[in-house]
């Protein structure tokens, strides 16, 4: 396993972040606004330039394993989580085909483009991704399959090159992985949804009629399904760490708030309750950041760790995370809930990621059954 030092991390922090302020901040508020403004194409081309798109953050591909990863979806998270969500997204499809055996594209972007521009590949991570999913099926068709049913709210979809989805075989073989070309015959893409939050990260429902797909379309053979779950399993702790982000960035602007307006001949942020929110939301940065350094520690770990660990941090960290974001929006007062100062949007993201590999209460349900 790759060893991180504490130095290097802080230099790659210092590079994102750096990034992050310069070609995603100033276009966070219009993007927010899909699907009534237009998909940042533009951003996604200087990611994909500047490696962000590609899976050499992980261990596997070369990379420094998931506390780099985290670090890095963390400074994005500050300025806009719904690309964090991109980033992961692509994070989690390229290191998913690397474990399952291709190579084909993936170092050079994940897909290689016939148009010459940044590829995207789409996943339904607002599933819980240990249920067993009967919504497509494939029946054998000489070499191949041939697909149909529907999967719906995929994020990424509306802008994607390709999608990968679960599919209940109906030769009894059970459930594989499909690589499904998004402009393959009888795909049909849905009209964007407008989600509560992480907006710029564009979702759609999917319906396959008839479609026709190779037998290299396959992820893994029988093995694929099972990469995946122990994948988003993993990926938990790069999640929690967008959540993290979004906190940060709440509470920064707060307090900029706070220490430039006044009421009653003093600064808003000399007033009691003012300073007791700023106080718990800078309570829950320091408990998350120890959760997420610690949900990427147990993911990089060769040796297996406590059964719902994971799940526990990400689902108490973006519960927290939730809560703490609406006292960021209280600290403006009436401007908290104008969209222009951000402070809503956050809370919007917020609550948004918490679906992300499930609802809330089927997480709980979860952890108590990996723990009877």
């Amino acid at each position: 396993m790759t060893t991180i030092g504490t130095d290097e991390i802080k230099t790659i922090r210092q590079i994102v972040a750096d990034f992050a302020k310069r070609e995603i901040r100033p276009a966070a508020l219009e993007s927010d606004r899909y699907p009534f403004a237009a998909f940042n194409h533009p951003l996604m081309q200087k990611l994909a330039e500047n490696g962000f798109l590609r899976p050499t953050l992980t261990e596997e591909a070369s990379g420094a394993g998931m506390r780099m990863l985290g670090a890095v979806l963390e400074e994005i998270a500050r300025e806009d989580a719904s690309i964090a969500l991109i980033i992961l997204i692509q994070s989690i499809a390229a290191q998913l085909r690397m474990e399952s055996g291709e190579t084909t594209g993936i170092r050079q972007g994940f897909v290689e483009s016939t148009g010459g521009g940044e590829t995207l590949v789409a996943l339904p991570v607002y599933a819980d991704p240990v249920e067993r999913p009967d919504s497509v099926k494939a029946a054998t068709q000489g070499n191949g399959f041939i697909l149909n049913g529907s999967v719906s709210y995929i994020p990424c979809l509306p802008v994607a090159d390709e999608v990968i989805i679960p599919v209940v075989m109906q030769n009894g073989k059970g459930i594989r992985l499909f690589r499904v070309l998004c402009k393959a015959a009888g795909v049909t893409i849905g009209d964007p949804i407008v989600s509560l939050g992480l907006r710029a990260c564009p979702i759609a429902d999917l319906t396959l009629h008839h479609v026709s797909m190779p037998a290299d379309a396959v992820i893994g053979n029988n093995d694929g399904i099972k990469h995946y779950e122990g994948l988003c399993e993993r990926f938990r702790g790069p999640l929690t760490a967008i959540a993290l982000g979004i906190l940060k960035g709440a509470c920064a602007a707060a307090r900029r708030y706070a220490e430039e307006r006044y009421q009653g001949k003093k600064q808003i942020i000399d007033h009691d309750m003012v300073r007791m929110m700023l106080s718990n939301m800078i309570a829950w940065i320091d408990m998350g950041t120890v959760a997420v350094n610690e949900a990427c520690r147990l993911a990089d770990e060769k040796e297996p760790c406590p059964p719902s660990a994971l799940l526990s941090i990400q689902t108490l960290a973006s519960t927290a995370v939730t809560r703490a974001t609406a006292d960021g929006v209280q600290v403006l007062g009436g401007y908290g809930y104008m969209h222009e100062y951000g402070q809503e949007k956050r809370m919007r993201d917020a609550k948004q990621l918490q679906a992300v590999f499930g609802s809330v209460p089927v997480k709980r349900l979860e952890i108590l059954k990996r723990n009877p």
